[in-house]
């Protein structure tokens, strides 16, 4: 069976997947939903999870191709031929017969005379003549026939036979009819052979089968570790994004502060070339003033002076032009600077912000994290209050005990009055074997039973069955009867006072008729007493009552007054183990207005679960007195032991 689980956001949309790839056929075995997890448990998505299985449709493989074997044609025998194979062979084997006796005739007339071999004696020759005279050929068929057959036996003593030709003449095909052996092991070897193709047909669908959902599981943890890594990577590239952002930041930072340290060189060296200029404008004015001392040097100083200012002229030019620069350069810079800090301030804020958020989160993992530390201790708490009402002191063995024995509906009450007699070898390190071992002893310490019924023998033993209408107490009246009248001889009357179900005196009356016992059905009290008396010489006297409702009070009164007219009867009050806890307690209850004496449970055979027993054994302190597992009589009931009750609730065979 193939069996693959679908994921979508809705319902339907997961049903239409199912659906489309694995068709009408599929049946659908689980579906719920659930919530896929976001980062530190927020953002998370609800979807729908379906488990759909459908069984492969096995197609038959085509068989191999193979070459036809080509058979060479067989030549279609003659009659002649046909009369050879059927008639020569038998022949050939009684002239070679011959043949062997008269060699071994000759060697031994070989041996009698020196000389070379005689003629076969007359008397082999005769016997020669009646054998082949017994076929029923002519003199000269038989000489054809003899030197035929000679030479067939010549021939396949050489490996090589040979087609005879026979005469014409009284020639009789004779057709080799087939082995009977050949037909039923050839079938034989052909159902072999059908049963090893079925056998490899259904060994290559399981390795098929198998390797097809091999592949779906590989598909399907590839496909999750797909998911992963693009997670992992998802996550690798936003973390790699704000490293490279931050990286640039700090780059376009760095290259501001340089474009600043390069204005103010280039300002320093400005500055620096002014002054030198300045010195060489002082040098020409000197210049000019030894020139005004000597005249002819006059037109020379003049012309270097102007040469001079112009140059200065020049370096003017040059130093504003250098301090525009330098202006540019700073405004460029402050610039620079401005962006820098803008975009510092930025990153600031987008810090601010994360730096927010991860608080927040912090806060909210806090406060999840002092909820899961208050869900802890409440669980805490609650599993030491568990083990404290079970008595198992948190002990493993002793709580999957108890888990077990709660999980047949054992109240937490009985659950600690077991776990008292098991808790001290637990503590020494029992097994769940001992353990299990000790229980049943705990269930005879815990669980009061009555035992075998015991006969008085000064007078009759009167026992009166009452319960809810169909629980059986006329089939388990009838089954004490039979185990105590024909079983151990025991001399049992039965009275019914039964008389609104319709039928109940003719079962018992049917009953009393088999077994061969008395029975008397009483309508008063007055009756029941003369019943009784009339019966004093018995072992056993069983009363059958008709049921009653436990809701029904007036009805309970009246059979007690019923019953408590006559003394020494004891009431067993018959409740069926199907019968929920609080509804065997409610008729315990409604039925205490009568001195019950014991309880009897029923239908053991139809209930799931026996753990009600014996909460109504320890709660109502009614010892219990049988148990009844069935419709036959008397063979379905047996008396009620501790050991049978630890078996029924810990699912034990007997």
């Amino acid at each position: 069976m193939l069996v693959k689980t679908f994921q979508a956001s809705e319902m339907s949309e997961a049903l239409r997947m199912v659906k489309a790839e694995m068709g009408l056929d599929a049946m659908i075995l689980s579906s719920k939903k659930e919530k896929k997890k976001g980062v530190m448990g927020l953002f998370s998505k609800p979807y729908f999870e379906v488990t759909a299985a459908v069984e492969p449709r096995v197609t038959p493989r085509p068989a191999p191709y193979r070459e036809p074997v080509r058979e060479e044609p067989q030549r279609e025998l003659s009659t002649k031929e046909e009369f050879q194979n059927s008639m020569l062979v038998p022949l050939a084997r009684e002239v070679k017969e011959l043949r062997s006796r008269i060699e071994a005739l000759s060697k031994k007339e070989e041996q009698a005379q020196a000389q070379a071999a005689a003629p076969a004696p007359p008397a082999l020759k005769g016997a020669i003549t009646a054998a082949v005279e017994e076929k029923g050929y002519a003199k000269d068929e038989l000489e054809e026939i003899k030197k035929l057959l000679m030479t067939a036996v010549a021939e396949k003593e050489k490996g090589a036979p040979k087609p005879v030709v026979f005469p014409q003449a009284n020639a009789v095909p004779v057709k080799e009819e087939a082995s009977p052996l050949s037909g039923p092991a050839t079938r034989q070897q052909e159902q072999l052979s059908q049963l090893a193709a079925q056998q490899a047909k259904l060994a290559a669908e399981r390795g098929k089968a198998q390797s097809e959902l091999r592949v779906e599981f590989d598909a399907e943890l590839a496909a999750a570790k797909r998911g992963m890594q693009q997670a992992e990577k998802l996550a690798a590239q936003q973390a790699e994004l704000l490293v490279q952002k931050n990286d640039e930041l700090a780059k376009e930072l760095q290259a501001a502060i340089n474009a600043r340290q390069a204005a103010e060189r280039i300002a320093r060296e400005q500055a620096q070339l002014a002054a030198e200029k300045t010195e060489l404008a002082e040098r020409a004015l000197a210049s000019q003033e030894e020139a005004l001392s000597a005249r002819e040097e006059a037109q020379a100083a003049k012309e270097r002076a102007a040469q001079q200012e112009a140059h200065a002229a020049r370096l003017e030019s040059e130093l504003a032009t250098a301090r525009e620069a330098a202006a540019a350069a700073q405004r460029h810079a402050e610039e620079v600077a401005q962006r820098a800090a803008e975009l510092q301030a930025q990153q600031e804020a987008e810090l601010n912000a994360q730096l927010a958020v991860a608080r927040k989160a912090i806060q909210q993992a806090e406060l999840l994290s002092g909820e899961l530390a208050q869900q802890q201790a409440e669980m805490v708490a609650a599993q030491a209050a568990k083990y404290s009402a079970r008595g198992t002191g948190g002990h493993p063995v002793l709580e999957f005990l108890a888990e077990q024995l709660m999980s047949d509906e054992v109240n937490e009450e009985s659950v600690a009055a077991l776990m008292e007699h098991l808790r001290p070898a637990a503590q020494e390190g029992a097994t769940l074997e001992e353990l299990k071992a000790l229980l049943q002893e705990a269930f005879g310490k815990t669980v009061q039973c009555a035992g075998s019924l015991r006969m008085n023998k000064e007078c009759a033993r009167v026992m009166a069955m009452v319960g809810p209408t169909g629980v059986g107490k006329t089939t388990t009246i009838a089954k004490l009867a039979a185990m105590h009248a024909l079983s151990r001889g025991a001399k049992v009357a039965l009275i019914t006072t039964d008389n609104f179900r319709v039928g109940a005196i003719e079962q018992l009356k049917t009953y009393a008729k088999i077994m061969d016992l008395p029975l008397e059905v009483v309508v008063t009290s007055e009756e029941l007493g003369r019943a009784i008396d009339k019966h004093a010489d018995k072992d056993l006297i069983l009363i059958d009552t008709a049921g009653r409702s436990q809701k029904d009070s007036d009805r309970l009164d009246e059979l007690k007054g019923y019953l408590e007219a006559h003394t020494g009867v004891e009431i067993y009050l018959c409740v069926a183990a199907t019968t929920r806890g609080k509804e065997i307690d409610d008729i315990v209850a409604n039925f205490g207005v009568l001195p019950i004496s014991k309880l009897l449970f029923t239908k053991i055979d139809e209930s799931a679960s026996f753990g009600t027993i014996i909460n109504a054994n320890r709660r109502h302190g009614l010892p219990l007195s049988w148990f009844t597992t069935g419709q036959k009589v008397p063979e379905d009931i047996e008396v009620a032991t501790p050991r049978k009750l630890a078996q029924l609730i810990m699912k034990e065979s007997a």
